[in-house]
């Protein structure tokens, strides 16, 4: 893999989103010597009073697309559908608006990717694909779609993810990623999973760090959950270094 000076970043957001992305786009700016290129999905997004004259943003108004009247729809999947879009990136990294990066994130940009892996992400410490989420009904879709041995398999966490591109696309995934998501209805992390199987390069959980973990040194924090420091008046000492407004930029 060559690597070169330019750092590829897809996000997306609902209306909720709008006055938080800045900030996460701030965030990795600020941690990366490469030149940042942001693709921002938005959903119902009022842009009049946004400026990015600091930003090199291309805003795309997206909704995703589906058949399945059963489907739930997020931004989470609506990356995972645009994805073979960025055809002109040999590879980008995908971030959901609830992170923060808080280090330098160029060496994790740059993984290598060894023989069929294309990806990201930090393993699970247990739990098969099939005993995940057992609650959403999900059994009989997920042993429609995937192997036994990719079902029986780790699952990873949900979070900010490296991917190549090219791999990706030459492999045909996006078709089976389109087909898992019509088939889950819209479950975008049972997706990825068996989707990723066999393809994934794991990484040190601080690329995916959770706040109640306490990772040491982390580089990417997920406040996933209700632990979202903007919905706080204090916030807390990461986000209100990294925090701005469109405005302001």
């Amino acid at each position: 893999m060559t690597k070169d000076g330019k750092l590829n970043v897809l996000v997306a957001g609902n209306e909720k989103a709008i006055d938080i992305l800045p900030t996460l786009i701030n965030s990795v700016i600020r941690n990366t010597n490469k030149f940042v290129n942001v693709v921002v999905l938005c959903r119902k997004w009022n842009r009049s009073e946004i400026s990015t004259s600091r930003y090199n943003i291309e805003f795309v108004e997206y909704y995703g697309h589906t058949d399945n009247p059963n489907y739930s729809q997020s931004s989470a999947n609506d990356i995972l559908y645009f994805l073979p879009m960025m055809w002109g990136c040999d590879r980008c990294i995908t971030l959901g608006w609830d992170e923060l990066v808080v280090d330098n994130i160029d060496e994790y940009y740059d993984t290598e990717f060894v023989g069929d892996e294309f990806v990201t992400a930090v393993k699970y410490d247990s739990g098969r694909l099939i005993d995940l989420w057992t609650w959403k009904g999900k059994r009989k879709q997920l042993e429609s779609i995937f192997s036994e041995e990719c079902l029986n398999a780790v699952g990873f966490s949900g979070g900010s993810h490296v991917i190549d591109l090219q791999k990706y696309c030459k492999m045909r995934k996006p078709i089976m990623m389109n087909r898992a998501l019509h088939v889950l209805g819209g479950e975008d992390h049972l997706s990825t999973i068996g989707v990723y199987y066999g393809h994934v390069k794991y990484v040190d959980k601080r690329f995916n760090a959770l706040p109640e973990y306490n990772i040491v040194n982390p580089v990417i924090v997920h406040y996933s959950g209700n632990r979202k420091p903007w919905n706080k008046p204090e916030g807390n000492p990461e986000w209100n270094k990294y925090k701005t407004t469109w405005k302001q930029n």
